[in-house]
């Protein structure tokens, strides 16, 4: 039954085939290595979260994953700091350089004019004195009035006269400022008010009181060097060998393929010797792609060794090898339609989906040459190749309960190689022998014509 249309399953190989061949050029390569993730998982859930809220002042996305430079010394690491941020694609560079100003011998007069002049400030503590609310009632509604007046006589000479107009800029700067006191100190009782005051004005004088203090003990005498760096900071980007670490930042999420290799080249143009998580993931996932093609197109070809060794005949290694590139051509195809995209974690499945619908068709013409003709379920072929292919379905389909993305997609990819592998064997690779003459089983010779 199933070999009685054998030229309308052909037909519709051949259109299956020929769509899935029309779809390859669609085929894409995720790149970006947060994807293999649970996107549930609480540690993806702030990953997103950070990198939503690391934006520039322009508003646009700040990567959170930076390259590493290194430089000999502070010079250099000035010099290579200018040079990057110069790049499009750099938002920013964070290193020691902050925390060591440039132009010191310039800057430490005016800084020691200032250390001097705190020093001999003498700021006497609060009095801790009520404020005179009623007082302030008054004079607030008072010069509250007096703007408003002196706003009214000011404009009609605001056209004529530069003190007049600066007078208008100046009461229509206050008045909103004063209307809200006015209202702020006639909200609530004397009692309420007077203590919203004292709270403010004594936090307001102790915080410049400490000020002030820290402001004294500074030390103006010499400028900053890398020595006086806390030591936290000297551990992330100060080496014991004085060489500095410079952590540079794209202007877009670095996680994408785009982005990431744009900036990543530009980088190495200024620093070739960078490295940090978006050189390392623009090379080793392109290396990782490459490197699995390869090994698909290797394991293609040793296959092909093998089954030509074992059958010795062109004809049966081609009927061998039908059933498997229609596997992988379907397979390939399936993806785009469904919207499954190889990533870095997936692309493992090419050599070992090879490897193994490749035994489907070996199995089939085998039983074929021994018997001579097409008894595929006569025998224990069939079953044992379906129980083959059930065995391996059901191992890989158990990746799918895995949380981690990766395993997910290795067991999407390779329970769909499988299952369109068991079909072209079963179902494509008959059709074809079927209208191929029957030949005698090995070592018997062939029936003769009447």
């Amino acid at each position: 039954d199933m070999v009685r249309n054998p030229w309308l399953w052909l037909g519709l190989s051949a259109a299956v085939s020929l769509a899935a061949a029309l779809s390859l050029p669609q085929l894409k390569f995720d790149y970006n290595l947060l994807h293999l993730d649970d996107p549930n998982a609480d540690s993806i859930k702030v990953l997103y979260e950070v990198m939503g809220a690391s934006k520039n002042d322009e508003g646009n996305q700040v990567s959170t994953i930076y390259a590493s430079v290194v430089a000999n010394n502070l010079g250099e690491a000035r010099d290579l700091s200018q040079k990057l941020l110069a790049l499009p694609v750099v938002a920013k560079v964070d290193s020691i350089l902050d925390l060591v100003p440039e132009n010191q011998d310039k800057k430490m007069p005016i800084i020691q004019r200032i250390v001097a002049t705190a020093a001999a400030l003498n700021v006497k503590p609060s009095t801790n004195k009520n404020v005179d609310i009623p007082r302030a009632r008054y004079d607030t509604a008072n010069l509250l009035s007096q703007s408003k007046e002196g706003l009214k006589q000011a404009k009609p000479w605001a056209g004529s006269s530069t003190i007049a107009r600066d007078a208008v800029a100046a009461f229509a700067s206050m008045i909103p400022a004063l209307e809200r006191a006015n209202k702020a100190l006639n909200s609530a009782s004397i009692e309420v008010i007077q203590k919203r005051f004292s709270a403010s004005s004594t936090g307001a004088f102790s915080r410049m009181q400490t000020n002030m203090a820290l402001l004294k003990t500074q030390k103006a005498d010499r400028g900053l060097t890398l020595a006086d760096i806390p030591p936290q900071l000297q551990k992330l980007y100060l080496a014991p060998n004085g060489k500095i670490l410079l952590m540079v930042y794209g202007k877009e999420d670095l996680w994408e393929r785009a982005p990431d290799e744009e900036f990543t080249l530009s980088v190495l143009t200024v620093a070739p010797k960078a490295t940090g998580t978006p050189v390392l993931n623009y090379y080793a996932t392109e290396l990782l792609r490459v490197s699995y093609l390869w090994a698909a197109v290797w394991a293609f070809v040793a296959i092909v060794v093998l089954i030509l060794l074992h059958f010795q005949s062109l004809k049966y290694l081609l009927l061998t090898l039908t059933p498997l590139v229609l596997a992988v051509l379907w397979r390939t195809g399936a993806m785009v339609w469904f919207g499954i995209e190889f990533n870095p974690a997936n692309i493992v499945t090419l050599p070992l989906i090879i490897g193994i619908d490749v035994a489907f068709g070996v199995y089939i013409i085998d039983r074929y040459r021994e018997d001579g003709k097409l008894s595929i379920f006569a025998g224990s072929t069939g079953k044992a190749i379906i129980m083959s292919s059930l065995t391996s379905l059901f191992g890989f389909s158990s990746l799918l309960i895995s949380q981690f993305r990766g395993m997910w997609d290795i067991g999407q990819l390779m329970s769909l190689g499988i299952a369109i592998g068991l079909v072209t064997a079963i179902f494509i690779l008959p059709q074809i022998l079927v209208l191929l003459k029957p030949r005698p089983p090995e070592g018997e010779p062939a029936s003769p014509k009447p």
